[in-house]
Formats: structure tokens, C-alpha cells, sequence
């Protein structure tokens, strides 16, 4: 199991998928914290918010 922490997505879908296949993210082993800002300036709000529901027992957020 490893915990991966991430800040401010700020709503950048594509950009977080690339990261969390760099390092083989896998929510049924894995937790992933978010820090800071989950949405706001990016151009994919609604999808990010959307996995990290589906995800959300492999995921913690802090607001930022």
C-alpha cells in the first residue's frame, strides 16, 4: 500500500490521469491525499470531481 499526496489539481483532469499512471496508481491498494485547491481553474472540473467520488475510498481531501 502506498500513499501518494498531490496539491492543488485545481480541476485538471488529463493532467492528473498522466500522473496517477506514472505511478501506477491503484485505488483498490492505494490511498491518495489531495491537498489545496481540487477545482477551480482547470478545464475539467466536473470530471475530477466525478473521480474522486467514484474513488472515494481510496481518497482523502483537504481543502485548500
Amino acid at each position: 500500500m502506498t500513499t501518494y499526496v498531490i496539491g492543488d489539481i485545481q480541476g485538471c483532469f488529463q493532467p492528473l490521469q498522466t500522473l496517477l499512471a506514472k505511478v501506477a496508481f491503484d485505488p483498490n491498494r492505494d490511498t491518495l491525499w489531495s491537498v489545496g485547491d481540487l477545482i477551480n481553474r482547470g478545464t475539467d472540473n466536473l470530471s475530477t470531481l466525478r473521480w474522486f467520488f467514484q474513488h472515494r475510498d481510496s481518497v482523502r481531501v483537504v481543502l485548500g
